[in-house]
């Protein structure tokens, strides 16, 4: 699974807790990596099974070769608006995405399912085959 824009790596960390085999976790700020290697730790989570990078999501997408993920946790600050380039660039069969508005996905993806939550919209998104 992938938790991109992880902040603390709560996403991540809870689907560690409930089997997921391998976690990759992506922040760009330096700050946010040490919290979730410190999250990590404190919790002992076996370190085989986890990833932390310090990247931002364009130069970590594009340097990725690895499986494509089951799952992908994108939470960007809510001002972001890239979503098409995003949802593009993750290799991921599932997109869980949290926004602070209704999006639409770009051609070739589909929105599974929408829901809001107060001012929080939860976006599920089917990616595509291609992964790319």
């Amino acid at each position: 699974m992938l938790d991109l824009f992880a902040g603390t790596g709560a996403l991540g960390i809870e689907a560690l807790s409930r089997g997921a085999r391998e976690a990759y976790f992506v922040d760009s700020s330096r700050e946010a990596v040490k919290v979730i290697k410190s999250n990590l730790s404190r919790l002992e989570i076996e370190p085989h099974s986890y990833t932390v990078v310090n990247s931002d999501y364009e130069s970590f997408l594009t340097a990725y070769r690895g499986e494509r993920f089951d799952i992908a946790f994108l939470d960007p600050p809510y001002a972001f608006s890239d979503w098409d380039e995003l949802l593009l660039m993750v290799p991921a069969t599932i997109m869980v995405c949290e926004t602070g508005n209704p999006i639409q996905p770009p051609l070739g993806l589909e929105k599974l399912l929408e829901r809001k939550y107060g001012t929080t919209v939860v976006t599920l998104i089917l990616g595509s085959d291609s992964g790319s």
